[in-house]
């Protein structure tokens, strides 16, 4: 009767043991099938830290347009000094103005093969640290009809710590949210791992668009025009400000 027993123990047992799920996978995956066995929450955190800029660099584009291409190339060249004097004199230091993108493209008229003019244009890019050099750029743009404006970039010198600082700020909120739970509901919340953690920047851009306005001749013909707007009406009382953001995201075990 006993080896009987003993027979039934093993052989139930032994299937058991035969049926039971056989684990594959990477390290992570069993790390993930694991913790999906016990009570798992995810407390997600957000942040954000509005930093002053203290860099802009301004772009700014020198097109000049001559019968002829030395003539083309030699006012460029003219109005970029101009427009580098006026900087210096402003504050700008000589190695915060550079040339950076240059093209040449001939116009040709209904007839011919030669071309009737030619156009030079220059990109210049600017870096400057206050509101009075940006108002400098902004007289310099609006007093000569070769010199556009483009793009204004900020930047911040400190961009790395305030990373840090805004995701620390994410991460306490998570903590913030850890206690809420456990006051609340009277468990204990252990952190196991951050599933996410990212910090977002936006640097606000100013990009003057230009207008259509009608302008009529003295013959009475109307037409349309596009306009560019004054570059006084797009400076700020400031330098702007960076926006950085930051989401955190972490799992705990409830106890």
């Amino acid at each position: 009767m006993n080896k009987i027993i003993t027979t039934l123990i093993i052989t139930t047992f032994g299937s058991l043991a035969y049926a039971a799920p056989e684990l594959k996978g990477s390290p992570d995956e069993l790390s993930y099938y694991l913790l999906d066995q016990r009570k798992i929450i995810t407390i997600n955190g957000n942040a954000s830290e509005l930093i002053e800029a203290d860099t802009a660099i301004v772009a700014i584009t020198v097109r000049t347009k001559e019968s002829k291409l030395s003539d083309a190339l030699q006012q460029n060249e003219k109005v970029r000094q101009a427009i580098k004097d006026n900087l210096q004199q402003a504050g700008v230091a000589a190695d915060k103005i550079k040339a950076s993108k240059f093209s040449s493209s001939p116009n040709y008229g209904w007839f011919g093969e030669k071309p009737s003019s030619y156009e030079i244009s220059n990109e210049v890019k600017v870096t400057i640290n206050s509101e009075e050099q940006l108002r400098a750029i902004a007289k310099i743009v609006d007093g000569q009809k070769d010199v556009l404006l483009g793009g204004t970039e900020f930047k911040d010198s400190q961009k790395e710590g305030n990373e840090h600082k805004v995701l620390k700020k994410a991460l306490s909120a998570v903590q913030e949210k850890q206690k809420i739970y456990e006051q609340s509901l009277g468990v204990v919340l252990t952190p196991v791992r951050i599933i996410d953690q990212n910090v977002y920047i936006e640097s606000p851009q100013r990009i003057r668009p230009q207008t259509r306005v009608l302008k009529q001749r003295s013959d009475g013909v109307v037409s349309m025009a596009m306009q560019e707007p004054s570059v006084e009406s797009d400076v700020r009382a400031d330098f702007g400000a960076i926006n950085y953001s930051a989401n955190a995201v972490v799992e705990f075990v409830i106890k």
